[in-house]
């Protein structure tokens, strides 16, 4: 079984991701929190084996690649897998989630189904991921890499 917390902002998005998720054979969810401190409280607390961490949260309010950093500083990737999700493929976002710990990222636009699997990915040590951020992903390694 899959231990899963669900980070986001948006009451009715957490409802229907704990419904959906919850329908899976092979996934619990065991926490749904509204804020990425309660994300970081919760995931040190309950170290699920999967961390759906959004990255957007309102101004004022901790977001979530700063979220994914902390949990790092806690526990590592053998302990937890963060699988970063929102609504953007911002690049910059996306890039700066996955350097501060994420394993991996999926889009929020994503069926359930679609995001059922890529937890069940991340969970087994893969990375899922769309094609347009893994080539953007790539192009950012070799810009830092010289080549």
């Amino acid at each position: 079984m899959i231990r899963v917390i669900i980070a986001d902002n948006e009451q009715s998005v957490r409802d229907n991701l704990m419904i959906l998720l919850s329908a899976q054979s092979d996934i619990q969810v065991v926490g749904a929190v509204a804020t990425a401190e309660e994300a970081v409280r919760r995931t040190i607390e309950l170290v699920p084996d999967v961390l759906l961490m959004d990255l957007k949260y309102p101004a004022g309010q901790m977001d979530g690649v700063t979220a994914v950093r902390r949990i790092r500083q806690a526990l590592s990737d053998d302990e937890v897998k963060i699988l970063a999700y929102c609504i953007s493929e911002s690049y910059d976002t996306i890039y700066r989630a996955i350097e501060a710990g994420a394993n991996s990222y999926v889009n929020k636009n994503e069926s359930h189904e679609e995001i059922a699997d890529a937890i069940r990915l991340v969970a087994s040590g893969g990375a899922a991921s769309s094609p347009t951020i893994a080539a953007r992903v790539l192009e950012r390694f070799r810009e830092a890499s010289g080549k």
